[in-house]
């Protein structure tokens, strides 16, 4: 099975700038599956850190109950639930 690349197709950062959501397509193939990740912002003297509060998979209009706890976990699904 060839590794599909996912490309950040749009990224919305709330008014406060405290919640980060992007949302992941394949670069090729199916516009009916997603992987929609939501982060916090730490604010730390040095900056900003994100701490990832969700990975879900988006298929059909629909979001997945599932919780991934990797990026890589979630990709590794969607490309089973495509084939």
């Amino acid at each position: 099975m060839k590794k599909i690349k996912w490309v950040k197709k749009i990224e919305r950062i709330s008014d406060a700038g405290d919640i980060k959501e992007s949302i992941y397509k394949p670069e090729k193939g199916k516009d009916s599956i997603s992987i929609a990740t939501v982060k916090r912002a730490i604010r730390l003297q040095s900056g900003s850190r994100w701490e990832t509060k969700s990975i879900k998979i988006h298929k059909d209009g629909t979001v997945l109950k599932t919780n991934y706890d990797t990026f890589e976990k979630a990709c590794a699904a969607a490309e089973r639930m495509m084939h």
